[in-house]
């Protein structure tokens, strides 16, 4: 799986774009953040949530040269330079690193796709903060406040990512939010960044698909208006337009319902002719005989 691995983010130019997009001298780095975030990649592969003090000792019996591509020694995988490494990678705004590596991905593999799902999470945080809660980043402040949370901890301070995914569930893009961020307002800038992105593939048809978030007055104004021009697919809310879906399913019971007592009344009253035609016939050959 680690073979598998390396073979992909070589391809896809992981630590070069990682190296070009956050701050740091080599003179003063053993290994480069980017190497450092290959070895953080591939200690997942041996378990999911490993802390940044054992990945050294994962590499103890792996050949750390072959991995990360250079003589590297499993201590210079420590938790001081891993850390500092998130810490680079998190000024240097992490949805646009994200964006370079999932471009070059579909790039490099020449994946075609028509359709981008979208949808957000809420990322819990726990523990006290010293200070103001938030997170600085390169465009400003992320803040970590209470919202609806999808984790079913509204106790808990929160952060919302949003993703985008091919129809074949590969990652395109991302957003961090702030922990109030709402999914109409997460709908309105993700309906953008995938217009832009069709516009990129020169794919003037493609699809966006997302919840019934994205059905309000200001988001489908925009996806008809002449700077984005998308075609989407949602799930209408119940409360859409002074409660549509109910008024529609209301009219179509009561259409039913009409229909089908004219089915009864019809076959009623054909019932009745027929009984009175056969009785008339009978009544005439009594006659007759």
């Amino acid at each position: 799986m680690m073979g598998c691995a390396k073979k992909v983010m070589d391809e896809i130019g992981v630590s070069r774009i990682v190296d070009e997009a956050v701050k740091w001298d080599a003179a003063q780095w053993f290994a480069s953040p980017g190497e450092l975030s290959k070895a953080m990649v591939y200690s997942t592969m041996n378990a999911v949530r490993t802390p940044l003090y054992l990945i050294d000792k994962q590499f103890e019996n792996l050949d750390g040269d072959f991995l990360i591509g250079k003589d590297i020694d499993e201590t210079y995988l420590n938790d001081d330079a891993l850390g500092r490494t998130l810490d680079r990678i998190g000024e240097a705004n992490p949805d646009l690193l994200f964006q370079k590596v999932a471009m070059n991905a579909i790039a490099q593999y020449r994946i075609a796709f028509s359709r981008i799902h979208s949808d957000t999470t809420s990322v819990s945080l726990y523990g006290a903060y010293e200070g103001d809660e938030f997170i600085k980043t390169k465009d400003g402040k992320l803040q970590l406040v209470r919202g609806y949370n999808k984790d079913h901890r509204p106790e808990c301070n929160q952060l919302i990512y949003g993703q985008m995914t091919t129809e074949h569930g590969i990652p395109l893009l991302t957003k961090t939010m702030n922990g109030n961020t709402s999914d109409v307002e997460y709908n309105q800038l993700a309906v953008k960044m995938a217009a832009d992105l069709f516009k990129s593939f020169g794919n003037a048809s493609g699809v966006y698909i997302a919840d019934s978030k994205l059905m309000t007055g200001d988001n489908l104004h925009l996806m008809m208006s002449d700077e984005v021009k998308i075609r989407f697919i949602s799930r209408v809310p119940a409360n859409f337009d002074k409660r549509l879906e109910e008024r529609i399913v209301t009219k179509f019971y009561s259409i039913f319902l009409f229909i089908k007592t004219v089915e009864m009344f019809v076959g009623f009253c054909g019932t009745k002719v027929r009984t009175s035609q056969r009785g008339r016939f009978v009544g005439r050959n009594q006659m007759a005989g």
